[in-house]
């Protein structure tokens, strides 16, 4: 009998933000023994878009795929291994991604295990993988230690010429965990490595397991190979697990159902590591919010336009007027450029309707969707609109000040961060082609004063930024409420985050933390799963060298945001 396997996340609510450790314990009930690989859980993170063009024998389907994160961590098992970084070659470095090098072995002291045969690895599919180089680690010694430390590989019971690993190890406690501690073994960079492939490149992931009881090994000796069965006698078991998501992770995202087919997905998948395709697993749906980009000074500020009253027409269209009715006019000014789900926009300035008819007075927030073909040059764009707000100004009247007269023209809680594209996880490993984002957006903020249906209107469109979070004070809570904003409040009143560590495993603590109490709940729709979302509390999170980089890019007039895509590494 298949065991029963269930994912459960220490928030309740599935929602997550770019920099958030995703911490939960797997579940897993057996009633007779298992003998497998091991048990793994996974984050993935993909994007995807397909559409038609046109009919019979000449449509032609055009498709995108994007793997932004994809991070696997055992949780029980003989031997455990890092992500596989793909066309990595001679030197694989990781930490592109949060995680990628990480190693979390459950151990019975404090210490860690007392040994580990550490091996670099060159994956082949579909036949055996290339040993690179290894090495027998003092782990102890090294967790004592606290610091990264270089060591050289061997091969064949001699040692590389240049081949080197670095490697950093800790330990800390897990009391509700099977065993009592869990040794942390980050790899950092494995470089030097020989070429393993008569075609192509090397690609690299690090495995590491513990040498068999009673054997005694040294740096030269041939390494014994990793007892890949493990046994799971019958019972009930918890295993907790903590995924990072990365810092500019795009965030969920779902079309609306009409049109061509786009999604930005996130999800958690745990297996049974059998055969592929048998394993028992389980998958559990997630939303991400893109915590990125952050609004450019200009976009904080309001943004005036002035239209003088002008002629208008019944009929105005195709340079045919026809029908004078009288004069429109229009003075705006937005309050800003930049807003989150769930605020209220400002207009303010003067309308005028000196025309016989009635006018109408509309704001409209438009979505336009940008999809590409991964393989080809192929692009594609489909949009989607939101009527923040419509009036009716009577023939002779005007408006002056407030523009909506106390009503609220608020950002739809469905509107999705602007998303302008990021690096991939394969694109920043070197496969160039994976640079493509399937699917990216942008708003623009419409407003129309006009007569009639075809008559004379005034126009006036602003590139409009939607953001994870509210960019000034007045919108986050009082000072000593709960949640705490770790910032430091500028004298425009906005709110400059402080830089959390480096490590991405203390980004939950020194995250910025950014309520909404005063705003409608977020909806992320999701055509797989909806999620509660009354607990929401944004997190901003930035890296230093993200923020550095950032602050080095001169402006972006097209782009009117400041998105922190790693397109240059540090």
């Amino acid at each position: 009998m298949a065991p029963t396997m269930r994912i459960e996340l220490d928030r309740q609510d599935k929602v997550f933000y770019g920099g958030d450790v995703i911490r939960g314990t797997l579940h897993v009930s057996t009633r007779e023994a298992i003998t497998c690989r091991g048990i793994r859980v996974r984050l993935m993170g993909k994007g995807y878009c397909h559409w038609v063009e046109g009919s019979g024998d000449n449509k032609q389907h055009y498709i995108g795929r994007k793997t932004y994160q994809e991070l696997s961590t055992t949780v029980f098992g003989n031997f455990y291994k890092t992500s596989l970084l793909d066309n990595a070659g001679e030197d694989a470095r990781f930490g592109n991604m949060p995680g990628d090098g990480d190693l979390y072995i459950p151990c019975d002291g404090p210490g860690g295990p007392p040994k580990l045969i550490v091996r670099a690895m060159d994956y082949d599919w579909g036949k055996k993988d290339d040993l690179l180089g290894e090495i027998v680690l003092d782990v102890p010694a090294l967790v004592a230690k606290g610091d990264t430390e270089t060591f050289p590989l061997f091969r064949n019971r001699k040692q590389e010429k240049k081949a080197k690993i670095a490697i950093r190890a800790s330990v800390s406690p897990t009391p509700n965990a099977p065993k009592p501690y869990l040794a942390r073994v980050e790899i950092i960079e494995a470089t030097g490595l020989r070429k393993a492939d008569w075609f192509g490149k090397n690609d690299v992931y690090v495995q590491a397991y513990e040498p068999p009881e009673g054997a005694v090994l040294k740096n030269g000796d041939k390494c014994p190979e990793p007892e890949k069965r493990a046994y799971l006698e019958p019972g009930q078991y918890q295993y907790p697990f903590s995924l990072p998501v990365r810092a500019d992770a795009p965030g969920s995202f779902e079309s609306n159902g009409r049109g061509p087919e786009a999604w930005v997905r996130w999800d958690i998948y745990a297996n049974v590591d059998l055969a592929f395709w048998m394993d028992p697993s389980t998958r559990m749906p997630i939303n991400v919010l893109h915590t990125l980009p952050l609004p450019k000074p200009e976009l904080l500020v309001p943004v005036k336009e002035e239209m003088p009253e002008e002629a208008a027409f019944g009929c105005s269209c195709f340079c045919i007027k026809l029908f004078n009715k009288g004069t429109l006019g229009m003075d705006l000014t937005v309050g800003r450029l930049a807003y989150a789900p769930g605020e209220a926009v400002s207009f303010t300035g003067h309308i005028i309707n000196n025309t016989s008819e009635k006018a109408t007075f509309r704001i409209t927030l438009s979505r336009r969707q940008r999809l590409r073909d991964t393989t080809g040059p192929k692009q594609n764009t489909t949009s989607q609109s939101w009527s923040l707000h419509v009036a009716t100004v009577a023939p002779g009247a005007s408006i002056e000040g407030d523009l909506l007269n106390g009503a609220e023209a608020r950002v739809p809680s469905d509107a999705h961060p602007s998303f302008f594209g990021i690096d991939s996880q394969e694109a920043l490993q070197g496969n160039k082609r994976n640079k493509k984002d399937p699917v990216t957006w942008t708003y623009d903020l419409e407003v129309r004063f006009h007569i009639g249906k075809m008559g004379s209107e005034l126009k006036s469109n602003f590139s409009f930024l939607v953001t994870a979070a509210p960019p000034y004070a007045e919108a986050l809570p009082p000072a000593g409420t709960s949640p705490v904003v770790m910032g430091v409040p500028s004298a425009a009143g906005s709110v400059v985050p402080t830089l959390p560590p480096a490590d991405p495993w203390a980004m939950q603590g020194a995250a910025v933390t950014v309520s909404l109490t005063t705003m409608p709940p977020t909806k992320l729709p999701c055509n797989r799963e909806r999620t509660h979302d009354s607990d929401m509390s944004p997190q901003l999170i930035l890296t230093r060298r993200r923020l550095d980089r950032a602050l080095r890019r001169p402006p972006s007039a097209a782009a009117l945001a400041c998105p922190l895509s790693p397109t240059a590494r540090s």
